[in-house]
Order: C-alpha cells, then sequence, then structure tokens
C-alpha cells in the first residue's frame, strides 16, 4: 500500500483505496510497525493532506487511527497534521470540513499553539446553517476547555465570538 501511494502514476482511486489500507494498517497494528516506518507513514500522510485529490480520503484514513487505541502513533506529527487539517475548516466543500472536524475532535491530545488558529477556523461553523457542524465544533471546543482550563475562556468568548454564537444558536 505504502509503494501505491507514493507512486506517481497511479489512479486516484488506487491511492485512496491505498490510503484506507493504510488507515487500518495503523490503526491494527501501529505500535508494532517500529518508530522508523511510523514517522514515515505520517510524513507520506501529511504530504497526503496537501495534495488536493487524496486530501478526504487521508482525513478519513487520520480518523480512523485516530479513533482507535494506536492514535498515539500520530502524536510526532500532530502539530503539522493539526495545522493543515485546520485550514480545511474554512473550505468550501462541506464533505472536507465535516471530515476536518471529526478528526480534530477526536485526534490525541492538540498543541496549545493551534489553539487561536482552531478556534478562529471553528467560529465560523457555529452557526445555523449546518447543526452537525456546529455540534461538532462545540464538541471540540468543550475538548479545549476540558484539557486547557480558565485561560482558553478568554479566546472563546472575547477573540472570537463562539460563546454569542452559541447563545445565537
Amino acid at each position: 500500500a505504502l509503494r501505491r501511494l507514493t507512486a506517481h502514476d497511479q489512479d486516484s482511486k488506487v491511492k485512496e483505496a491505498a490510503l484506507e489500507c493504510i488507515g487500518t494498517t495503523v490503526a491494527v497494528y501501529g505500535r508494532q510497525l517500529g518508530s522508523g516506518r511510523q514517522l514515515a507513514i505520517s510524513s507520506i500522510l501529511c504530504d497526503r493532506l496537501n495534495n488536493e485529490v487524496t486530501r478526504l480520503a487521508t482525513v478519513r484514513a487520520l480518523i480512523r487511527i485516530a479513533v482507535s487505541d494506536q492514535s498515539d502513533v500520530l502524536e510526532p506529527s500532530m502539530n503539522r497534521m493539526t495545522t493543515i487539517v485546520g485550514s480545511f475548516l474554512r473550505k468550501s466543500n462541506p464533505t472536507l470540513r465535516l471530515a476536518a472536524i471529526e478528526f480534530l475532535g477526536a485526534s490525541p491530545p492538540l498543541s496549545p499553539d493551534n489553539d487561536p488558529m482552531l478556534l478562529t477556523n471553528v467560529s465560523d461553523l457555529v452557526a445555523d446553517g449546518d447543526l452537525r457542524l456546529a455540534s461538532l465544533s462545540l464538541k471540540m471546543c468543550t475538548r479545549l476547555v476540558r484539557s486547557r482550563g480558565a485561560p482558553i475562556c478568554d479566546l472563546l468568548a472575547r477573540d472570537n465570538g463562539i460563546y454569542e454564537r452559541v447563545l445565537n444558536l
């Protein structure tokens, strides 16, 4: 699957299937793959996030890994992944936005360095236009408040207006 994923002459459906295979393999056997292979897979997944054709399939593979008991395999690349996936919250593709917020809600602990960017991107999703996205966005904000405590509340209320948006829902 790694060979298929890194080959330049593969069809997009083949790459999507390879990503699904990689996600399942890491979700089941993550720690047994060894640190070298884990880093290689994380790097490949980050590269696939930057490719518009494979981006959604990559986020779905990351979700599969994040909800497994092998999710700590993602930790070395979480800052980079969070930055990239967090930017998908601004994209016009609703399926990609939904997958991105699902990953961010299920992922291993997020770095506090990404909080301002994530909250800025999430604040627009807390609206009555798509209640599923709003619900997942609020769950992610709740997760951040539980892990960070009171200091993040200022970001939620003052800087991003998420509290006001919740009251308007």
